[in-house]
């Protein structure tokens, strides 16, 4: 049951997890039918007396003297022990605060995808020169292998890119082979990046990048939209968020996705010289088309193809705004008049790109998070941004990329997990026969956070969707251990014990399967949590929790849940 919500996830998360929790669901189902069939089977078999010998572990006897000594202790003063329980889930729910927020653990996946953006007037020449000597700052890091770099996009491409924009992809030794991971290694690139004037960058990984795409279509961790209708409205209040946001400590790669600043030669008719020369509008229009841009006046046949000719003025009677400004336009009297006296000509910046998202215009800033996580920059930057920037009425700000899947995955984790809850309850109470009992089990749940959240900030990890899923599985297994603790306690009490005696002899007797089953996950997933390759980073939360809430559980879980038993069980009876 505690699996069902990952298997109903969406979207990119849900194509990078479903399959891990199918696969733990399924190998689930396949040993409970084996433990139903083939298990006694073998039991009968090879568990004959004759294959019984009554071999003591010296380990396992003093754990259990010891916990023997524990419980007694416990019983006894069972409300230090609730209090102490108490302050742990507390101090379980304050440490949760702590710790940070985003979608999936940054990966190091064993190559970088860097971006630089130079003006957009920057000719094909400027930009490959420039490209070369951005490509041999990356050569002179001894982890790169090698550098290959594209400048400007061809029309099919799937990004269409001007020139003025270079793409490096830049392979690494494998991560085991190397001291300094993609963190370490980028932000030494962008010092030396720093130190070129007028180049702005972004730093990313293949994979990252391509989920970025994919959640906003643009690149980036994290991208602030603005969206509105009027354009010089959306540039300067663009451009008032990304000055706040540069305040922020943690951002990295901040820019505002070009999509101003192309030199423009502005044509502005003046209607009354025009009336007074009698010459119509749609004939300066034509002539201006014609003269600047072309027109086909013909076709070529070949054998092979098809080519049209284009028809224009010269370069040099085109590429001057005096030579502009000197057109003739012929008027009906015979005389032609300069463009200069029928049209006011200037020189301007206009957007090469006008985005629109659900109809609406929005500029977008793009940026990278280190050194800390995403949730808490964009919770600083939501609060900074409120009270710095006015916003004209109409327009608004949303924040997109890994914040926003990573909002809705656990949204939906959480709303699926108090229905999973309420389930279990009713399975348990089915089982047992009991409310008090089956309230026991859900009580304990806080318990199994405690260590897994513990383990988290401990180890400096976040609360993402693959540390979600080690919490939701570690609840799961415990529960499990709970519902094996009260049943043999309760069969103990149906045998005639006291309430005290049923509670130790059925603690004491499950301490052993019980401590077993903690120790052989902690051991089982040491590996991943150690592990230093590539990809690795994607389930080290997963371990980590698993390592601290079944450390935990030893500790813990195995006191607390008979000292609950006792306590609920004596108050049943009053």
């Amino acid at each position: 049951l505690v699996f069902l919500p990952l298997l109903t996830l969406k979207g990119i998360e849900g194509a990078m997890f479903r399959p891990t929790a199918f696969a733990v669901a399924a190998a689930l189902f396949g040993s409970l039918i084996l433990n139903l069939t083939l298990k006694p089977v073998l039991s009968s078999v090879l568990l004959t007396e004759k294959h019984l010998k009554d071999r003591k572990n010296p380990v396992i006897e003093f754990l259990t003297k010891k916990y023997h000594s524990i419980l007694s202790k416990s019983l006894e003063y069972k409300k230090i022990i609730l209090i102490a329980f108490l302050i742990l889930i507390i101090g379980a729910g304050i440490s949760y605060n702590f710790l940070g927020k985003e979608f999936v653990p940054p990966l190091d996946e064993g190559a970088i995808m860097a971006s630089t953006v130079m003006l957009p007037e920057t000719s094909l020449e400027e930009s490959i020169k420039m490209g070369t000597r951005v490509e041999k700052i990356f050569l002179s890091f001894p982890e790169v292998i090698s550098v290959s770099r594209t400048t400007g996009t061809a029309e099919a491409s799937e990004h269409l890119h001007p020139v003025n924009h270079s793409h490096y992809n830049i392979e690494l030794l494998p991560r085991e082979e190397r001291k300094r991971g993609f963190k370490e290694i980028t932000q030494a690139m962008r010092e030396e990046l720093d130190k070129l004037p007028g180049v702005a960058y972004i730093f990313e990984q293949p994979i990252s990048n391509k989920l970025a795409e994919m959640l906003t279509g643009t690149e980036g961790q994290l991208s602030v939209k603005l969206f509105g209708q009027d354009l010089p409205t959306l540039n300067d209040k663009i451009e008032e968020i990304r000055n706040v946001m540069s305040e922020i400590r943690g951002v990295a790669d901040l820019q505002i996705e070009q999509t101003t600043g192309i030199p423009q030669l502005v044509i502005k008719l003046k209607r009354e010289n025009l009336a007074r020369f009698g010459i119509p509008v749609s004939d300066v229009a034509d002539i201006i088309e014609i003269a600047l841009n072309g027109i086909e006046a013909t076709d070529v046949y070949e054998p092979d193809r098809i080519t049209s000719v284009l028809i224009r003025l010269p370069e040099k009677y085109r590429s001057e705004e005096e030579a502009i400004k000197n057109l003739l336009v012929d008027a009906p009297n015979g005389e032609r008049i300069p463009l200069s006296q029928l049209a006011e000509i200037t020189k301007s910046e206009g957007p090469q790109t006008i985005f629109r998202e659900n109809l609406m215009r929005r500029k977008i800033i793009l940026c990278n998070v280190v050194k800390r996580d995403i949730g808490s920059f964009v919770k600083e930057a939501q609060q900074k941004i409120k009270e710095e920037v006015s916003l004209p009425p109409g327009y608004f700000i949303s924040f997109g990329g890994q914040f926003e899947s990573q909002q809705r995955a656990m949204k939906h984790l959480t709303t699926l997990m108090i229905i999973v809850i309420l389930i279990i309850f009713v399975v348990l109470f089915s089982s047992f026969g009991s409310i008090w009992q089956a309230s026991l089990i859900i009580l304990n749940i806080p318990s199994t956070l405690i260590g897994g959240i513990l383990g988290l900030l401990i180890a400096g990890q976040t609360i993402n969707v693959s540390s979600t899923i080690g919490l939701i599985a570690l609840f799961g297994i415990c529960v499990q251990n709970d519902v094996i603790l009260v049943a043999k306690i309760n069969d103990f009490r149906r045998q005639g014990l006291s309430l005290r005696e049923a509670v130790m002899k059925g603690a004491l007797t499950k301490f052993r399967p019980i401590i077993m089953t903690d120790l052989v996950m902690i051991v089982a997933v040491l590996p991943l949590a150690l592990t230093v390759t590539t990809g690795s980073e994607l389930h080290r939360p997963l371990a980590v929790v698993y390592i601290g809430g079944f450390f935990f559980a030893i500790l813990l879980r195995l006191i607390v849940v008979p000292v609950l038993y006792e306590v609920l069980a004596r108050l049943e009876k009053k």
